[in-house]
């Protein structure tokens, strides 16, 4: 490696020393960064003060660095340090690896990338690896959960409605109910300019497979190339809202000929369109060039370097163009090197979602609806195309997409789409003609066990807003201790829901571990953590039923205990969700405690205090009957566990 490494210095010498007066980066040693929390910005994004509130919103962006949300979860910095750390190339000992090239100049005539002058493009054989019908979605065939159409009458009494249809609606896991009004928009309960609230940033063609292919390898090799450099990239460079598509960026200005060539002949703006660059981004060109500069410039030239004496020593032999051969590296590294994918998903372990920014609820739709139109510029974005799309990048994991996610918002603090009611009477079960039921009273009604709840808990008790754009997702998970949950879409435009009822959780959890076996032996938690996802599909070919709806604005969606779920937006959303629990939810409760006793897991309300203060308030028959053989089953465990301590001499 070592000996590699300095011919790859040599290379990139003596193509500095070749290099026209006019080159656009410098190749001599630079400083380093201060620290990764202090990144260096382009002048024009730091000092400009003439940008609108549009822009600032995609800048603000760019000036941080990503730190992770958990203790599970790995900053920026930590992974790009990983991968600088492997020094691995990707090249198995072929003359193409930049560790043979010469130190003489790179040739000035490398040509464009249009066919491998072996015949046979590995350009087109990589995009055709990665090919994705579009009616692979729709041929998968999932059927549809459940959808309710409540009369008026029906629609005054929520909880007894639900009742009503737990029956059907548990075979499911979720089901749908379509209010028979209107609501009032959310806009007469919340200002969207000073709604703020802070964003977790979402990696979603890593919410199945960690390992990212062909992009880790190029980054882990340009890492290693930077620091040879002494120019250590100490966070992803932040362009347009997200980190940069690197290895994308790289290989599609190389298909052009390389820097030079696509400046010559006006392509940036075609580089743009490739890589979604919003028409928000600010100077967008300018910017792009800047990071390719700064971070691809001196790679591109010692790989041309390389390439040039590769010619010279072989003049009489057919050669695949340079970037064919950096394509080719990564792919067959990829392929070849299981053991440091296994790595990679070893550090599934600090895989999380990355802190992002704080943005105003007006800010953020923007942001959102951008993001929409660049990626869906032909407004293509149907509900069956969104879909497929999502579902792409999720199983090919080889396309970086990156979107922001506002969840988990309590509205103590951030506000509620609904009117927040003080002093509310839990013996009132109706709601007011013409209005949709309240997630703020819903959970305190008379029948949902929680108004016997002394202290509030945030997100069972009290609601959470959700924010998403295009993208974001809620991966596959069931509800603290096995709650019933309730989720209202207040604006926006859909979401997709998946469901797999409570009674096949067992399956549908050995289907996960039989697909994903590494993530769970190295994480057994895994699916707490609601950072993976495995499509409706392939749960469907391991006999897991599952089923799916589609959310509107106005909508509700009921999940039911121990359903599993997991979803995604169309766009910008803003949903609010909250937990509750009918009498009929007593026995999952006491499931869950002694599930979670098993695996170390703490519950988020003590179910056994809950249950004593039941008994002491003359509950009703109706309650009595869930509430005893609960309260008897505790009882039993209770005995047994006392005993044993005693039979090891514990206590007297």
């Amino acid at each position: 490696m070592a000996t590699r490494k300095k011919t790859l210095a040599a290379a990139v010498a003596a193509a500095a020393a070749a290099s026209p007066s006019n080159t656009p980066i410098a190749l001599s040693k630079r400083k380093k960064r201060a620290t990764p929390s202090t990144p260096v910005l382009a002048k024009d994004e730091s000092t400009s003060m003439d940008i609108d509130t549009d822009e600032s919103v995609v800048i603000e962006r760019s000036a941080r660095g990503g730190k992770m949300m958990s203790t599970h979860s790995m900053s920026n910095d930590t992974r790009l340090r990983r991968l600088s750390s492997k020094k691995k190339s990707p090249n198995t000992g072929s003359s193409s690896s930049p560790s043979s090239a010469s130190k003489k100049s790179p040739s000035k005539n490398n040509k464009k990338v249009t066919s491998s002058s072996t015949g046979t493009s590995l350009l087109s054989e990589f995009k055709a690896a990665k090919s994705w019908d579009s009616e692979k979605v729709r041929n998968w065939d999932i059927q549809e959960a459940p959808v309710f159409y409540p009369t008026v009458e029906e629609f005054r009494h929520p909880l007894a409605y639900i009742e009503k249809i737990r029956p059907i609606g548990e075979k499911y896991g979720i089901c749908k109910v379509v209010p028979p009004y209107k609501a009032q928009p959310i806009m007469t309960q919340i200002d969207p300019k000073t709604f703020k609230f802070k964003t977790k940033l979402q990696n979603i063609h890593q919410l199945k497979t960690r390992w990212s292919g062909p992009s880790e390898v190029f980054v882990a090799e340009l890492c290693s190339f930077l620091e040879e450099r002494g120019e250590s990239m100490l966070s992803f460079p932040q362009y347009d809202g997200h980190d940069l598509d690197l290895y994308r960026l790289f290989v599609e200005v190389n298909k052009r000929g390389g820097y030079w060539d696509v400046t010559r002949s006006n392509g940036w703006q075609e580089i743009l369109v490739l890589l979604k660059v919003s028409d928000k981004c600010y100077k967008p060109i300018q910017m792009l060039k800047q990071h390719y500069n700064k971070y691809l410039y001196a790679y591109e030239l010692a790989r041309k370097a390389q390439y040039d004496e590769l010619l010279k020593q072989h003049p009489n032999k057919q050669h695949p163009s340079m970037i064919e051969q950096v394509i080719s590296e990564c792919i067959q590294y990829d392929e070849s090197n299981d053991d440091d994918a296994d790595d990679m998903e070893d550090d599934q372990e600090d895989f999380g979602f990355y802190e992002g920014n704080t943005y105003s609820l007006e800010h953020f739709e923007q942001l959102a609806s951008n993001f929409s139109m660049r990626w869906f510029p032909n407004g293509n974005n149907d509900p069956d195309s969104v879909e497929s799309e999502f579902w792409r990048i999720v199983e090919n994991g080889d396309e970086n997409v990156q979107v922001h996610y506002g969840s988990d918002l309590d509205v103590r603090t951030h506000g509620s789409g609904f009117e927040r009611v003080k002093d509310f009477d839990p013996n009132n079960e109706e709601t007011h003609p013409k209005e949709h039921w309240n997630l703020n009273t819903l959970p305190k009604m008379k029948r949902s066990v929680f108004s016997h709840l002394t202290d509030p808990v945030s997100g069972v008790t009290d609601p959470m807003m959700y924010v998403g754009m295009l993208f974001s997702s809620f991966c596959w998970h069931n509800e603290d201790n096995y709650l019933y949950s309730i989720n209202y879409m207040h604006t926006g435009t859909y979401k997709t829901w998946y469901g797999v009822a409570g009674d096949q959780s067992e399956v549908f959890e050995r289907a996960m571990q039989e697909s994903l076996p590494k993530l769970f032996s190295k994480t057994p938690n895994l699916l707490s953590m609601l950072i993976t996802m495995m499509s409706p599909a392939a749960l469907k070919e391991s006999k897991v039923p599952v089923c799916r709806t589609l959310q509107s604005p106005g909508d509700f969606i009921i999940t039911f205990p121990q359903a599993y779920h997991a979803g995604f937006s169309h766009g910008f959303t803003v949903a609010e969700a909250v937990n509750f629990a009918p009498a009929d939810w007593l026995p999952y409760g006491v499931k869950s405690t002694e599930h979670y006793q098993a695996v170390h897991r703490t519950n988020v309300f003590c179910l056994e205090q809950l249950m004593m203060a039941l008994s002491k308030r003359a509950p009703s028959p109706e309650l009595i009957k869930w509430l005893l053989p609960c309260l008897e089953k505790i009882y039993a465990n209770e005995k047994t566990a006392r005993a044993a301590l005693i039979a090891k001499g514990c206590v007297n």
